[in-house]
């Protein structure tokens, strides 16, 4: 018996001096990553990239600047609004391809919250937290690494700030649930539910063709229940 607790004894000491460790590994992990994502970012050119739609979403914030006013160009007035609170501020349009990448470098910490998150909805969980947090890891260093993105954020388009959005609005909307239903506090849950209504109303603003979309796969959920 007593052999048996000093072995039970050594493998709890064994168990809580990894735990130190592993944090730390996780949160050079961390840092690593998002040093090398900003590195993949700000090693590019920042003068923003432009296409044939470029001028639909430009010409308000610049007629806005010029003093012709906030003409709109069948585009979404979100994005346009953006374009110009940057120029307004900044006067240069390289800070849009900054602004931009460091809204992909937030919605990827963001990401992480979110992941982490998660789990407090599988208390009971099988997967050891630790390697829950090095999978979510995983997740976030693929969308921060991924060419698509990258490039999303160095166009004059509403993609570039739209990964941001969703990511950000999925986090409310787990972070609202969790404190709802299961930390059950009463000020704080209607702040987040508010918070995740506007965000979700400015990513339909930023683009419809999300609100479309999901319109689309609800559709198609019911017909197939019916």
């Amino acid at each position: 018996m007593l052999e048996s607790a000093f072995f039970g004894t050594d493998r709890k000491l064994l168990c809580a001096a990894r735990r130190p460790v592993a944090a730390a590994v996780y949160w050079v992990a961390v840092v690593s990553l998002f040093i090398y994502a900003a590195f993949l970012r700000f090693s590019l050119p920042l003068e923003p990239i432009v296409d044939p739609d470029t001028w639909g979403y430009l010409s308000p914030a610049v007629g806005k600047l010029i003093g012709t006013g906030f003409v709109h160009h069948l585009r979404n007035y979100f994005y346009p609004s953006f374009l110009f609170l940057v120029l307004k501020c900044f006067g240069d349009f390289r800070a849009i391809t900054i602004a931009q990448h460091l809204l992909g470098l937030v919605a990827g910490a963001i990401f992480l919250l979110a992941w982490q998150r998660i789990r407090s909805f599988i208390p009971a969980a099988r997967l050891p937290r630790r390697l829950h947090a090095f999978i979510g890891l995983i997740a976030a260093a693929i969308y921060l690494t991924a060419e698509e993105p990258v490039r999303f954020e160095t166009d004059i388009r509403p993609e570039g700030i739209v990964s941001f959005l969703i990511i950000l609005n999925i986090f409310l909307i787990l972070e609202f649930s969790y404190r709802c239903y299961l930390h059950r506090t009463r000020a704080i849950p209607v702040m987040l539910g508010l918070c995740a209504v506007i965000s979700s109303i400015i990513t339909t603003l930023a683009k419809p063709s999300l609100a479309l979309a999901l319109a689309g796969a609800l559709l198609h959920g019911m017909t197939r229940r019916t």
